[in-house]
């Protein structure tokens, strides 16, 4: 039996082969500057990080070439070859993650999900489901599923942006099948996050509205 839970959009995650080539990449397509955020030394990568208004933010990551070795698989399948060949290319949308206060129920509902991993950067903590392969569920329109602290969110520290989320498209050639993995983890369709016909591999689109005008991420 499915154990009801409730899950929002949390942030949508850029990855990019070098952390400042994504944060200038972003920066020049949005008009607006991101924000440092750290190093996760479990995983071996770091971010910078743009608020985008009602507890939703953008996170650009990469691995991190000073990092020392990993003690769990690297998330958002970042040692994929598939991955990095697309990284090489350029920044891209890799996938979404969505937070719930009911992360081992998420699992239980979605095994794929991956187990929950105890995560921290500075003084920083959370738990997030990482895949013992490090891969993605759906080539990303399933998100990782994250539960911050009671009360805790990195928006509330991070500075006010011009840019906004206006919506998050999933396209999928079996969309019924992408929402019913949803449904499992709690996530419902809403004016900004929506579920679409695709063709080929499932897919990501981001629009954004940014003083550069609207900006569209894949």
């Amino acid at each position: 039996m499915l154990q009801f839970i409730q899950t929002t959009l949390d942030h949508i995650v850029v990855v990019a082969e070098h952390l400042e080539e994504g944060v200038e990449f972003c920066e020049k397509s949005f008009g607006d500057t991101l924000t440092r955020g750290g190093e996760h030394v479990r995983v071996g990568t770091h971010n910078y990080l743009l608020n985008l208004d009602g507890g939703i933010y953008l996170e650009v990551i990469a691995i991190n070439p000073a990092a020392g070795a990993t003690d769990c698989p690297r998330w958002f399948g970042m040692d994929w070859q598939e991955q990095r060949r697309r990284a090489a290319k350029g920044p891209f949308l890799a996938t979404f993650v969505a937070r719930t206060n009911q992360i081992g129920s998420a699992v239980t509902n979605l095994p794929s999900l991956g187990p929950v991993r105890h995560m921290q950067r500075g003084s920083l903590k959370w738990q997030i489901t990482i895949r013992d392969d490090g891969g993605l569920v759906e080539n990303g329109t399933v998100p990782t599923i994250i539960h911050w602290p009671e009360g805790v969110h990195p928006t509330q520290v991070m500075p006010r942006s011009n840019c906004r989320l206006i919506r998050l498209d999933a396209f999928h050639p079996q969309p019924a099948q992408l929402r019913g993995a949803w449904t499992r983890i709690g996530l419902e369709e809403n004016a900004s996050l929506a579920i679409r016909q695709g063709e080929g591999d499932p897919s990501l689109v981001a629009h954004l509205a940014t003083p550069n005008g609207t900006v569209v991420l894949r």
